[in-house]
């Protein structure tokens, strides 16, 4: 599902940003205030207010798990925890 109809999707774009997250919308925001053609990607699924878990359960069915040998979980899943080294 995407946030914008597919008919206002573009072929070329000036800048493409990957990911939402603090410093993806900052950029996105400031480039296209700039006049910038701007591309946001994100990953996983589409999620409307309403739509987030409201219980542990619900967050534990959203939710991938990385450790140092597996991956637990969906890897488009809303939440990502990572156990390793670093």
């Amino acid at each position: 599902m995407l946030s914008e109809r597919e008919r206002s999707l573009q072929p070329e774009y000036d800048v493409v940003v990957i990911g939402s997250g603090y410093g993806g919308a900052i950029a996105a925001s400031r480039l296209a205030r700039a006049g910038r053609n701007v591309c946001v990607l994100e990953r996983g699924g589409e999620h409307w207010p309403g739509d987030f878990p409201e219980t542990f359960r619900e967050a534990a069915k959203q939710s991938q798990i990385n450790t140092i040998k597996r991956r637990y979980g969906s890897p488009t899943a809303l939440y990502d925890f990572r156990f390793d080294d670093e």
